[in-house]
């Protein structure tokens, strides 16, 4: 039996989806969406299609939110890798002062050649030498 339906979400989790996202979700399940309305907490979906369809829908809504709401906690919670060893490799160039003056001088004369070449004015930091 076809019927028009409403479903109030908090507004903070529908914040990672567009209306075309949402309006996918629901036309997966053949329930069209007919409608949205915002308020400072909540978004109200109007929705019209099969009773047992809209409730699979919004299970379906609701399992994209959890699921987007667990890549943002991997991917904070993420443990830190170890250094690569190009990492390291600058890391001890940064502890030896020549080594860095050569690596800085050698990127800024590109650096300053670069912006010769393009018409560009280079940073008067650069232009002025080593800064520290």
């Amino acid at each position: 039996m076809e019927t028009h339906a409403s479903a109030t979400v908090p507004k903070y989790l529908l914040s990672k989806f567009s209306l075309v996202d949402l309006d996918r979700c629901f036309e997966y399940f053949g329930v069209e969406l007919r409608g949205t309305k915002m308020t400072e907490e909540s978004v109200t979906l109007k929705v019209y299609g099969d009773k047992e369809q809209i409730k699979k829908a919004i299970k379906g809504l609701y399992s994209l939110i959890n699921s987007d709401y667990k890549k943002q906690v991997q991917i904070e919670t993420e443990p830190h890798k170890r250094p690569t060893s190009k990492v390291k490799d600058s890391l001890e160039k940064l502890q030896d002062e020549e080594g860095y003056r050569e690596d800085y001088d050698k990127l800024a004369d590109k650096y300053i050649q670069d912006c010769f070449a393009r018409d560009i004015k280079p940073h008067p930091e650069v232009v002025d030498g080593f800064v520290r």
